[in-house]
């Protein structure tokens, strides 16, 4: 197996988005595997395209990333910048998306064999907090200690759903246990507003 968990230990900024997080994690690939070893924007054989792509003895591992922030103001003193991260966000859409990204790395490695993983970064405790209400996103939560299996579909039907295709039910192969992990940024880093960020690496095989 990839050192997911090493690689993800290694990183200790807050990025402003997505891409950056994409670009740290495989720079700390590159140097586990080797530059000949890792690639980003992987196409598998089907067109499903991911985020990296980690040759290995038997096949190419997917993994998809997310980077999903609330708002919050970053001080970075070794480089002396401010900026914000975060905004707007729907945690129904979100965790949506989130699972579906599961199903499709489940397609890639049906099609290419081997495993990915799907990893998501985070200061958002909704993520992985136990719920204290019910909401339209209730099967699609991947809070600690979740069980994810079988079919996944909405509470109730709303006209946005339609949107990207978010209406239909997820239908999973696997059976993911959800587990986080805490992320530790540098010291010189302050974060004001949310500033706990966890992690989550789900194995898909």
């Amino acid at each position: 197996m990839i050192g997911v968990d090493g690689a993800m230990n290694s990183i200790d900024q807050v990025f402003t988005v997505e891409e950056q997080f994409r670009f740290s994690l495989a720079v700390q690939l590159l140097q586990r595997y080797g530059e000949e070893q890792v690639t980003v924007e992987w196409e598998a054989v089907d067109g499903n395209r991911t985020d990296i792509g980690v040759r290995t003895e038997d096949s190419i591992v997917p993994i998809e990333l997310k980077y999903l922030t609330a708002k919050s103001r970053v001080r970075d003193h070794r480089f002396d910048q401010s900026f914000q991260i975060g905004g707007n966000h729907d945690a129904n859409r979100s965790h949506y998306d989130n699972i579906k990204d599961i199903k499709r790395l489940e397609n890639v490695v049906a099609e290419n064999g081997g495993y990915g993983y799907f990893i998501l970064l985070s200061n958002i405790p909704n993520y992985w907090s136990e719920p204290s209400r019910s909401a339209l996103h209730d099967e699609f939560r991947i809070y600690e200690g979740r069980t994810l299996e079988g079919e996944l579909d909405w509470k109730d039907y709303r006209p946005w759903m339609e949107s990207r295709n978010r209406d239909q039910p997820i239908d999973l192969d696997g059976k993911y246990q959800i587990e986080w992990s805490d992320f530790s940024y540098r010291d010189d880093i302050e974060v004001s507003g949310s500033p706990n960020f966890r992690y989550l690496a789900v194995q898909v095989d």
